[in-house]
């Protein structure tokens, strides 16, 4: 997998089912600056796009560089999908850092049933703004 790191695998019945990557070790992560709140948040949405990017030259499949993420306490678990079969993702650890408790259960269709989920939010609230 090029540069990234294997953080966690998934053996169920001893055949691997899913991994967790950190992300590439040549994308750097940016730091949060407090005196820059609006300019740290910016840079996190590069970043991640960046780690997608990478996902999508380096990963197989149609989803490969699609985001996922899950709420957690006051913030979201981030992925960004490396490939689905078996489910590859990277995990985001930015701010918080936040990690999705259930991250080891996902199937592929779990994870494509986020990626619609979140296409289909993002569409609806892009119409709300047209609307305005």
């Amino acid at each position: 997998m090029c540069n990234a790191v294997i953080a966690e695998t998934i053996f169920e019945g001893g055949v691997i089912m899913g991994e967790i990557f950190f992300p590439p070790q040549e994308l750097e992560k940016p730091r949060f600056d407090s005196s820059d709140v609006k300019g740290s948040l910016e840079r996190e949405e590069q970043y991640i796009e960046d780690i997608a990017k990478w996902a999508r030259k380096h990963g197989k499949g149609e989803y490969a560089g699609e985001t996922i993420q899950f709420q957690v306490a006051d913030g979201y678990a981030i992925y960004v999908v490396f490939s689905l079969r078996p489910v590859k993702l990277i995990h985001v650890s930015y701010l918080d850092g936040y990690q999705f408790e259930y991250v080891h259960r996902l199937t592929a269709e779990d994870v494509i049933e986020k990626i619609e989920q979140k296409k289909a939010l993002d569409e609806l609230f892009s119409k709300k703004k047209e609307g305005e």
